[in-house]
């Protein structure tokens, strides 16, 4: 986390120049040459859209504690770029790392009543737009829906519970220990990069209309 916020990664570079094996998963770094295991942010980001816009919402708030990582930023652009093709909908964004100013900017947003749904980029803004959302009596999910990323503890014990995308954290690592096991093995001259791409499932609970 803290390499990516820093644009920091010369010691990745040691690791490959030393011919070391490196396999990077979820947070990874574009420019770095090593195989690398990711889930679909982007992608499941335009999903969110098409799933809400079915509902009937058109005012979605983009919530993020995390918008200098590359997670944050890939699920922001698939988000973005759908919505730029629905001359319907609108996107208003909270952004941002402290705790007490994103609080702050989430009731501002929240207070104009006109917000029909947050995507919350990670699952710490997610509860906190949900305690927002209760503290102000907005009733959630019939005036509000929140779908938030991370299939975590903390999620399924929200009141109501948070739907989530479920980024199938246990075969992501399964995946990648899979994959340096095999890199560990092969004595190959010539070293293939891979980059494996596992699809996010959308779990529906109760901060989501049936």
């Amino acid at each position: 986390m803290e390499t990516q916020e820093l644009n920091q990664y010369e010691h990745y570079n040691e690791i490959l120049n030393s011919n070391l094996k490196l396999v990077m998963f979820d947070r990874v770094i574009d420019d770095l040459d090593c195989d690398k295991i990711i889930v679909d942010d982007a992608a499941s980001g335009s999903r969110l859209v098409d799933f809400l816009k079915k509902k009937g919402d058109r005012s979605i708030c983009v919530a993020s504690t995390i918008n200098k990582l590359s997670v944050g930023q890939l699920r922001e652009q698939g988000i973005r770029l759908k919505v730029d093709n629905c001359p319907d909908l609108m996107l208003e964004y909270v952004l941002e790392d402290e705790d007490d100013v994103f609080m702050k900017k989430m009731e501002e947003t929240l207070s104009s009543k006109k917000t029909d749904a947050i995507i919350a980029l990670d699952q710490r803004s997610g509860i906190m737009a949900l305690n927002k959302a209760k503290e102000l009596n907005i009733k959630v999910p019939e005036e509000l829906q929140i779908i938030c990323y991370s299939n975590s503890t903390m999620a399924k014990y929200s009141y109501p519970q948070l739907t989530v995308v479920d980024q199938h954290s246990k075969e992501l690592g399964k995946k990648t220990f899979t994959r340096i096991l095999n890199l560990m093995k092969n004595k190959d001259e010539v070293q293939v990069t891979r980059i494996h791409t596992l699809k996010t499932t959308l779990l529906e609970r109760g901060t989501t209309r049936k």
